[in-house]
């Protein structure tokens, strides 16, 4: 029986699946938070295009830096997951900082 993916394959996949979902998350709940916050105060906040363009620009600079930096561990699925996450998450904490 032919296997889809290798396990280092299968590593990349999860930890590339890690990075995005920690760029995600940095971008959609700052974002959730400001609307949660502008609704309480009777305002309407709506979605500004320009939060996709940060997300997509943020995404590119953070995969670049994740992929070339970040180590793939020894462990397992949900170690490599969890420790790309935290990795782009401040990464891309970071990059928005050094942007703003």
């Amino acid at each position: 029986m032919m296997e889809i993916l290798s396990d280092l394959e299968l590593l990349q996949l999860v930890a590339f699946l890690g990075i995005f979902f920690g760029v995600f998350a940095r971008t959609y709940f700052p974002y959730k938070e400001k609307k949660v916050e502008q609704t309480k105060q009777g305002n309407i906040l709506t979605f500004d295009v320009q939060y996709i363009m940060t997300a997509v620009v943020s995404m590119v600079i953070t995969a670049i830096i994740a992929f070339t930096t970040f180590t793939i561990p020894e462990g397992t699925l949900f170690i490599v997951f969890i420790q790309a996450f935290i990795f782009s998450y401040g990464v891309n904490a970071l990059a928005n900082k050094l942007a703003a």
